[in-house]
């Protein structure tokens, strides 16, 4: 998740703000310290379509 996020340039927190996951939980998951719950995966894909749609 933390490649996917680099690559499109965003922050943890811009991350958490398009996917309404906080940013906590974004970093533990990244750090492999929690692994994703399913209603954590179904937002991060739709904040992905976002992230995709972002211009650099």
């Amino acid at each position: 998740m933390r490649e996917s996020r680099k690559k499109k340039d965003l922050t943890q927190q811009e991350l958490s703000d398009l996917s309404h996951v906080s940013v906590k939980q974004i970093a533990n998951i990244e750090k492999g310290h929690m692994n994703p719950s399913f209603l954590i995966l179904k937002a991060l894909p739709c904040s992905s379509c976002a992230m995709m749609n972002r211009k650099h």
